[in-house]
């Protein structure tokens, strides 16, 4: 029975000039299964006697060139870090409190005779307070979530329970402390 054994071996490389065969101390003998395979059963007892067989050493150069992304993909990661990366939700809707991204937030006029669910809400805070389009050369707008845009679909606003007093009366050192232990 005549048997060869092949070796095959595909080395990768950035450009075409540099081969691991290069390096002289490169050991490619955990490449080889049949190798592995020999020095893992070389001091078994019963290890089958195995002649010889005529091998041959085959080595494919292979390049692959670094991924290139289409430019539909460039342009939607240019815009992902130009828009959305740069802005947070910090507008909250005038009727449900919900928190939005600038430039998802819907605009309504603003009306003097009405007191909006979020001034009443939180009329105790003074950094809760309605936002208002910052374009003044049109009437005052505010903002509004697409979905109390239309006056069918609003939403309640969520009332807050208020702050227990042994909370109010906590140090501010205390609470940088807690905030600390907790994270």
């Amino acid at each position: 029975m005549d048997l060869n054994i092949n070796r095959w071996r595909v080395e990768l490389s950035d450009d075409e000039s540099e081969s691991y065969s290069d390096y002289e101390d490169f050991d490619n003998s955990l490449f080889s299964s049949f190798a592995v395979r020999q020095t893992a059963n070389a001091d078994h007892s019963r290890v089958p006697i195995q002649s010889s067989f005529p091998s041959s050493n085959i080595t494919f150069r292979a390049y692959f060139p670094p991924w290139q992304p289409s430019t539909k993909l460039f342009n939607l990661k240019s815009r992902f870090d130009k828009d959305v990366l740069t802005q947070y939700p910090c507008v909250p809707c005038s009727y449900c409190s919900r928190l939005q991204y600038p430039t998802k937030a819907r605009w309504e006029l603003y009306d003097d005779t009405i007191q909006y669910p979020l001034e009443k809400v939180y009329q105790n805070n003074p950094q809760i307070k309605l936002v208002f389009h910052t374009d003044d050369s049109k009437p005052k707008r505010i903002a509004t979530c697409s979905s109390c845009h239309n006056s069918n679909n609003r939403f309640n606003i969520p009332v807050p329970d208020p702050v227990p007093a042994e909370i109010q009366n906590v140090e501010l050192q205390i609470v940088m402390l807690i905030q600390i232990i907790v994270t």
